[in-house]
């Protein structure tokens, strides 16, 4: 009975004492994405840039009177190339062909809003260039330094890799990254400013709806009304009543089934642009901005055309160019609805119903 009651007292102790070093410790979740360019594509323009996205998570952990945390990070993604047939105009091979998978681990120092950063990078890339080229295309490694200013919630950071392996790199544009963490849980070593910065910046999650137009072949099934999922962030300037902006939409059909292709219809709508707010709540707003297109129902005609020599090279993955022009209205503090339109002045000089879309958002406050 003395030995259970002295293995139970052992136990406890054990355990309490576990619990308050614990305690000294700051744990914080984070979602977000990365932004980067792949040096993994063929064939290679440098005319011609793609900024990718893959989903992002991890966790950082601090302590709560050292200015220093570890950060773990993992970030996944899946993405396609299409190969345009040139002899059918309306036809075009659309897979998912390429798969990434990287892990990062950085010691992180805090001074107020800025975090410094070093680390190391694992990056496994999946293509059809690793039936070829094994060696270079799978498990790279990198050494990363990053620089991060944290906004509340919001953690926006730039990162420099350093390859060591297979090869050594370390100019070219896709050995920086941006990426973008939001942190669940708001603890960390540093403690965020909720200060006038902060409030400015905000994330926007939404859907839009539109109506279809796509080329489709023998079998597959018609669509003619699409919904996207879209991602976007916003930093206001209320002494001029306007907000610089990014967004980014995706649609996607797929075709399960086919033998000839995976994916039937795929846009993605890329903006950067103003947003002019007016009303005495600064409820409604105009938005003007800069859109690149990727449509691969137009792959097929733009692809042979570059490849000829007819179109320019830089609009082999955005192959539309054009002007956005948007109106919202805010319906609650968190919830705004707009329309929005794109006119396009290069890769497509008609009307197209996939260009004009309706859309709702809500406002993620940081």
């Amino acid at each position: 009975m003395k030995l259970n009651l002295l293995i139970f007292f052992f136990f406890a102790t054990t355990l309490d004492i576990y619990g308050q070093y614990l305690k000294k410790f700051t744990f914080s979740p984070t979602v977000g994405i990365r932004m980067f360019n792949s040096e993994f594509e063929s064939p290679d323009f440098t005319q011609a840039i793609e900024i990718r996205l893959s989903p992002s998570f991890g966790i950082d952990i601090g302590h709560k009177k050292k200015p220093f945390s570890l950060s773990l990070y993992f970030d996944r993604g899946l993405y396609g190339v299409f190969i345009p047939d040139s002899t059918i105009t309306t036809k075009t091979y659309t897979n998912l062909t390429h798969r990434i998978r990287g892990n990062m681990i950085s010691l992180l120092y805090h001074r107020k809003m800025s975090i410094f950063g070093i680390g190391h990078y694992g990056y496994y890339h999946e293509s059809p260039l690793d039936f070829f080229f094994y060696s270079l295309s799978r498990n790279v490694r990198y050494v990363n330094l990053s620089y991060a200013i944290r906004l509340g919630n919001a953690e926006i950071g730039f990162i420099k890799l350093f390859r060591y392996s297979k090869f050594f790199a370390v100019r070219g544009l896709p050995l920086s990254s941006l990426n973008i963490k939001y942190h669940i849980q708001n603890k960390t070593t540093a403690q965020p400013l909720r200060d006038k910065y902060a409030q400015r910046f905000h994330f926007k999650l939404g859907v839009r709806t539109f109506m279809i137009t796509n080329n489709y072949l023998l079998g597959e099934e018609k669509r003619r009304f699409g919904v996207s999922g879209s991602l976007g962030a916003e930093y206001l300037l209320p002494r001029f009543y306007t907000a610089a902006f990014a967004e980014r939409d995706w649609w996607i059909g797929l075709n399960g089934g086919s033998p000839e292709r995976q994916i039937n219809g795929y846009v993605s709508n890329s903006i950067l642009g103003v947003r002019f707010y007016y009303g005495k709540k600064r409820d409604w707003n105009i938005a003007l901005g800069y859109a690149a297109v990727t449509d691969n129902n137009l792959l097929p005609i733009t692809r042979p055309q570059i490849l000829a020599g007819t179109a320019k090279v830089r609009l082999w993955y955005y192959n539309v160019k054009g002007v956005s022009v948007g109106f919202g209205k805010k319906v609650s503090s968190n919830c705004v609805l707009d329309l929005r339109g794109i006119i396009p002045y290069r890769g497509e000089y008609k009307f197209n119903k996939m260009r004009y879309s309706f859309g709702a958002n809500y406002l993620l406050r940081v």
